[in-house]
């Protein structure tokens, strides 16, 4: 992506399907379109979740 950020057109349209990004929108095609504010709201809110998960499961396998 031009953001220098791992989201893919693929992985937007799954957030999307699943209601965790709303559309504000709609291009000349009909394709909804999304704030970058919250695309990358909910990136850095899925990545802070992924490193919760994985210091759990270190913090198990520690003790």
């Amino acid at each position: 992506t031009l953001l220098a950020v791992p989201i893919t057109p693929e992985r937007i349209w799954k957030w999307a399907e699943r209601d965790l990004l709303i559309p504000h929108g709609h291009d000349v095609k009909g394709r909804p379109l999304y704030l970058i504010r919250d695309v990358m709201d909910l990136h850095i809110t899925m990545l802070t979740r992924q490193a919760e998960r994985t210091a759990k499961r270190t913090a198990k396998v520690k003790v």
